[in-house]
């Protein structure tokens, strides 16, 4: 008897799931926060690739700018979410790559880790370390070694187009 029950069961389970099947994601409109201010790289690959999701999934899919603070306001803001699958991260890969390594476990409110599952690249941003030919390095080695030899030399400068490094 207990077999037969047992059948029985799995033979409903096998009719039921076509019907659970059936269910289609999205039913509602989908929300992409990106990390970055609006017209940054991020945000336009992400309105393009919003766009056609939208088409393919006849389904509102709304990009909502939420940029600072390294990543940190998007991704709390998304962590905070329900984790239903309608509120989604757009990010560069430094959110997930470099920031962890940036802040001590206790000074970010989430843990990339743990709290978030990386589902699909859709661009690449290509990058470049440049310093002028006047300066005696021949690699990324050589410009740690002469950093490390003359501290203070090595500086920063942040124009529009992005992060470069140069010798003060």
């Amino acid at each position: 008897m207990t077999v037969l029950l047992s059948r029985c069961f799995l033979f409903a389970c096998l009719l039921a799931s076509p019907a659970a099947l059936a269910q289609t994601y999205p039913d509602r409109n989908v929300t992409i926060v990106v990390t970055s201010a609006a017209g940054a790289l991020t945000d336009v690959l992400t309105r393009a690739v919003a766009q056609r999701l939208s088409e393919m999934w006849k389904q509102s899919v709304i990009v909502e700018n939420r940029g600072g603070a390294g990543y940190s306001i998007a991704a709390e803001f998304v962590m905070r979410a329900e984790h239903d699958g309608y509120t989604l991260l757009a990010s560069e890969t430094g959110f997930y790559t470099t920031q962890p390594h940036l802040y001590s476990k206790d000074k970010l409110a989430y843990d990339v880790e743990r709290d978030f599952v990386p589902v699909a690249g859709y661009g690449t941003i290509p990058a470049a370390l440049l310093v002028n030919p006047s300066v005696p390095v021949n690699s990324v080695g050589d410009l740690i070694a002469l950093a490390r030899k003359k501290p203070g030399d090595v500086t920063e400068v942040v124009p529009f187009s992005g992060t470069e490094w140069r010798l003060g």
